[in-house]
């Protein structure tokens, strides 16, 4: 039926009458007018106006209910606009908190969902009191009611994955990924800011607490959870950073050259972490879900640093999401940092030489020795290709940190960052005496030197 009537009304339009038919109409009409005159009762002996003089506004009211409609529409879209850079204290953060946010959880059906979204309200209000802070408009009243949020939201989130074990615990480890952390950006990001103290209208130090315990609670609640299969650990990677490469371009206008570099490498890093984790199920699949679970924690630590402003302006990329070094990477750093313990014990020597007392030459020259010998046993290993880089880190880490109590101790002022420019520069030899040991007696010297550094501690002689 209804498309028979949008025949005839098109049809209806397309029919017109032919000139020579208008005119014998008019004409008929006029001769009918003439022989039929209007009778004198039915004549008004008002003043006829000119209608061409007058306009008629024709307003229906359904058009006036549409039109008002629209405009109220308008008018809710505009307050609710403005109402999510409202911040405590503003007339309308009630409707960013009441309404506007309590709209999109009734979005969020499943559990997952709803953590995803109270782990979002969490980070809305960290990013809120850190903005009242830098103003110092951030009042204990204030702060207080921003920490009850805070543990408000994160026991929404721990209740809703609490519900998710009971259905997919798999599903529940990977809320759990999502609020532990956010929980631990957010209180590294407070802990990093400058204002974060007891200054009046500056201090987080409430809010900061109460992540640190919420943290602890959700450590608590992870204990039990189930490493997720590898089919879903690789989808969820898989869909994270396709999420991490849509936010990097969306703030390609914000962030800085540098910046972008800094995340774009990161990428890399996890991309390639996937790949060994691909590469590795076949031989140990325990060992490759694990590595993704790390994976997919990353990818969350830089979706954080990319869509919270504030978080990048008070901690560095390096700080969330440190550098994973490829294989090359790590050999230059150990390189660098052998060299580093020998320039210092170098200079720590010079100091020794000066000293006038016997007992302090006796306990630190046999530690400084030690410690060479170990970074020159390091700096030989890595001329080996097939060398165990993660035995090295520990070792080279472990002479450092010898080396560095030595120089602290003779109050030898040490500058890492200029050391190593100029051992870049010139080479150091290794000494060609040293002979490979074993790793029993590499921990033997270690667990010497560290006896030596324990007495040398109680020393109270000054250094001349």
């Amino acid at each position: 039926m209804k498309r028979f009537s949008e025949q005839l009304k098109n049809k209806a339009a397309k029919i017109q009458l032919k000139t020579s038919e208008r005119e014998d109409l008019r004409a008929r009409v006029v001769s009918y007018m003439e022989y039929h005159p209007l009778p004198n009762s039915t004549k008004s002996t008002k003043t006829v106006i000119d209608r061409g003089e007058i306009r008629f506004l024709n307003i229906s009211l359904f058009n006036a209910f549409k039109v008002g409609g629209s405009v109220l529409a308008a008018l809710v879209l505009s307050i609710s606009y403005f109402a999510e850079q409202a911040v405590p204290g503003d007339s309308l953060y009630a409707i960013k908190v009441q309404v506007n946010e309590e709209v999109r959880s009734t979005l969020a059906r499943s559990p997952y969902e709803k953590v995803v979204w109270e782990t979002e309200r969490l980070n809305r209000r960290v990013a809120e009191a850190r903005l009242l802070a830098s103003e110092g408009r951030l009042t204990g009243a204030v702060e207080v009611e921003v920490a009850n949020a805070v543990r408000e939201h994160s026991e929404n989130a721990l209740r809703e994955i609490e519900v998710l074990k009971q259905t997919d615990k798999e599903e529940a480890a990977f809320a759990s990924i999502q609020l532990t952390t956010a929980l631990d950006v957010q209180a590294t990001s407070l802990l990093s800011d400058e204002l974060a103290s007891t200054t009046e209208g500056n201090s987080t130090a409430l809010i900061a607490s109460v992540l640190a315990e919420t943290k602890l609670n959700e450590v608590e609640s992870a204990s039990d959870n189930e490493i997720p299969s590898f089919a879903r650990l690789i989808a969820h990677s898989e869909q994270e950073t396709t999420r991490a490469y849509e936010l990097l371009q969306s703030i390609s206008d914000l962030a800085t050259t540098e910046e972008k570099e800094d995340i774009e490498r990161r990428l890399e890093d996890i991309e390639r972490s996937i790949s060994e984790a691909m590469s590795r199920t076949d031989t140990d699949d325990t060992i490759a879900r694990e590595q993704l679970v790390s994976v997919l924690e990353r990818i969350q630590r830089l979706v954080i640093f990319m869509t919270n402003i504030d978080v990048r302006e008070v901690v560095t990329v390096e700080e969330i999401v440190p550098i994973t070094l490829m294989p090359e990477e790590r050999r230059v750093a150990i390189e660098e940092t052998a060299k580093s313990i020998i320039l210092m014990l170098d200079q720590a020597d010079v100091l020794l030489s000066a000293t006038t007392s016997d007992a302090l030459k006796e306990k630190l020259v046999p530690a400084a020795e030690m410690s060479r010998v170990e970074a020159n046993l390091v700096l030989e290993a890595l001329q080996i290709p097939e060398s165990d880089l993660a035995s090295l880190e520990q070792r080279v880490k472990e002479a450092n940190a010898f080396a560095l109590d030595i120089a602290t101790m003779l109050g030898l002022e040490v500058n890492l960052e200029k050391s190593i420019a100029e051992l870049a520069s010139k080479p150091l030899p290794i000494e060609e005496n040293i002979i490979s040991t074993s790793t029993a007696s590499t921990t033997e010297a270690a667990t010497s030197t560290t006896e030596v550094i324990e007495e040398v501690s109680t020393e109270t002689e000054p250094v001349i």
